[in-house]
């Protein structure tokens, strides 16, 4: 039969392996949740300036083509995802309202599936009792 988890298969990851534990999560469904940290914001910066501190291997051909950060994010739903900082394509801390506004389309999915209490923006969480609380 298919594989399953015997625990919760969580994928924490920081800085610029946030984006592949984020992709990797949303298309694996053995996956229970993911926890992220200084994760791009998004693909498009605020300002018209290049990339700084952020590896060029997160581009991927045509992505925006599939969609944004925030979009991509949402393939996590329903399972538990806590965004805690996110960085901006220039290289700065991105604001907490950034954050919200980047993952606005992450927000509307979780709340169509009734998983709002599983999204965590901008925030330190508990995924381990979000896991166990699901």
């Amino acid at each position: 039969g298919p594989w399953k988890a015997s625990r919760p298969f969580v994928l924490v990851g920081a800085g610029e392996m946030s984006l592949p534990t984020l992709l990797a999560g949303g298309l694996d469904p053995r996956v229970s949740g993911v926890s992220c940290a200084e994760c791009l914001v998004s693909y498009v910066g605020r300002e018209a300036k290049p990339w700084s501190g952020i590896p060029m291997g997160l581009l991927a051909q045509d992505i925006l083509d599939v969609g944004d950060v925030g979009q991509l994010a949402a393939l996590l739903a329903p399972r538990p995802f806590v965004l805690s900082s996110a960085v901006e394509p220039e290289g700065g801390p991105a604001t907490l309202g950034r954050i919200r506004s980047a993952f606005e389309f992450t927000r509307g999915v979780y709340g169509l599936l009734g998983a709002s209490e599983r999204l965590k923006l901008g925030e330190a969480a508990d995924l381990r009792g979000m896991l166990l609380g699901a």
